[in-house]
């Protein structure tokens, strides 16, 4: 007889890390990274230009005075960390630009003529100081990926819903007075949408329409309940909800077939429902700081196949 074993590690959270940041090693769609405290597409999120800026083709450029002399030819740009105030105006210039990275400055206020960029499909914006997401941005009609992280963000303009290209978007560290737009969640091509720390204390029902979804995150936040809508997107491979207010997972998380990771870290949940028993394809569980009982650890134990780890604050005896 072939006994099938759960690994279970012992697994206690980085101090000094947000919530956001407490998840375990997820670094692609296919399974687990190399290190902890990385989220399922934070290598994404630092950019593909950030990772060329070294210059891996022609049109790659890591500094504003070699753009400038060939404006035509650029299809990547990045500026991160580059100590800049604002966007620059040269960039106004380069109409091929395709990616571009502005991370890491002290930028507060985004351009009139950053639409005129038809080209741009990624915008790296993460760790500025931008207070409002107004038409300036949300009239870049082709834009794909846009990374808002840590941003003092005091407004979304309804007028997100415009971006109807969008597939990726990172929210995070906005105003604690700041309210999701309804339009956000109108977004069908989305595939990626990561709001942590953003102070939501519900998820509307209309997150049915997002039925391209793949990876959602939602730590740190005040999150009491679960909407069943929730459970019908079946594409999703990535689902996090740590340090939230929930007390139950429901049973129809068992209707996401295809969830590689499932977060629930944080939450005063004491009980398991038997739906965890379908995700088959789940290689990561992190549910440490909960209520779950010895009992219902070794219950999740019977319910996972050897593949699965599972991460507990108190482990399984």
């Amino acid at each position: 007889m072939i006994h099938k074993r759960v690994i279970l590690f012992l697994f206690v959270p980085l101090l000094g890390l947000s919530a956001a940041a407490q998840t375990p090693p997820v670094t692609g769609t296919s399974g687990p990274g190399n290190a902890f405290g990385g989220s399922f597409t934070d290598k994404q999120a630092v950019s593909p230009a950030a990772r060329e800026s070294h210059g891996t083709s022609a049109s790659d450029f890591s500094s504003l005075d070699g753009a400038v002399q060939h404006p035509l030819e650029v299809r990547s740009l990045n500026l991160m960390g580059a100590g800049l105030v604002s966007v620059p105006d040269e960039i106004r210039t380069m109409s091929n630009l395709e990616s571009l990275d502005l991370s890491g400055n002290q930028i507060t206020e985004l351009p009139g003529w950053l639409a005129e960029l038809t080209q741009l499909r990624e915008l790296y914006l993460n760790g500025n100081r931008i207070t409002e997401l107004d038409g300036r941005l949300t009239q870049c009609a082709g834009l794909q990926s846009l990374n808002l992280k840590n941003n003092p963000l005091r407004s979304i303009s309804p007028s997100i819903g415009e971006m109807a290209a969008l597939r990726k978007l990172w929210l995070s560290g906005t105003d604690a007075g700041l309210r999701l737009p309804a339009e956000l969640w109108t977004l069908e091509q989305l595939q990626v949408l990561h709001l942590p720390e953003m102070h939501l204390q519900e998820i509307p029902a209309t997150v049915a329409v997002l039925t391209q979804l793949r990876e959602l995150c939602l730590n740190g936040n005040a999150i009491g309940v679960l909407p069943r809508e929730l459970f019908t997107l079946q594409r999703l491979e990535y689902l996090s909800f740590g340090n939230n207010r929930l007390t139950a997972l429901p049973e129809e998380i068992g209707n996401l077939d295809r969830l590689v990771y499932l977060g629930i870290f944080g939450n005063p949940i004491a009980e398991l429902p038997p739906g965890l028993s379908k995700l088959k394809r789940l290689d990561w569980f992190s549910a440490w700081d909960t209520r779950l009982t010895a009992g219902e650890q070794k219950k999740a134990e019977s319910w996972l196949p050897a593949s699965h780890r599972l991460y507990t604050s108190k482990g399984i005896h």
